[in-house]
């Protein structure tokens, strides 16, 4: 990577905050109940899935037209074709912990 590719850089995404599992949200969330998911897109995105590394790829992913690389509670997929790049994350606003951002 380049050099002047360090350092602070403008967001692109959208978050989302519900109570309820991926997959099965509740968009009324309460005090005890209550998560946020993000997904970074454009740039910033770009930038994480190559710090990644090949080492974070995944083999068996829901897409067969996107690559997939994980670390932990982080995803970032890219497209194979237009190479649009969107990493996923969120946090349980109750116990402040990592937790998934995204299900297929």
């Amino acid at each position: 990577m380049p050099k002047q590719d360090f350092g602070p850089g403008k967001l692109s995404g959208y978050y989302s905050i519900y109570s309820g599992a991926l997959g099965d949200e509740v968009l009324l969330p309460n005090k005890k109940d209550a998560k946020v998911r993000f997904t970074i897109t454009d740039r910033a995105a770009t930038r994480m899935f190559d710090y990644m590394g090949r080492g974070a790829t995944q083999k068996d992913y829901c897409a067969d037209n996107e690559e997939a690389r994980a670390r932990d509670n982080l995803l970032c997929t890219r497209d194979k074709g237009t190479h649009k790049t969107e990493c996923y994350f969120g946090f349980d606003l109750h116990s402040g912990k990592s937790i998934g951002g995204v299900v297929c």
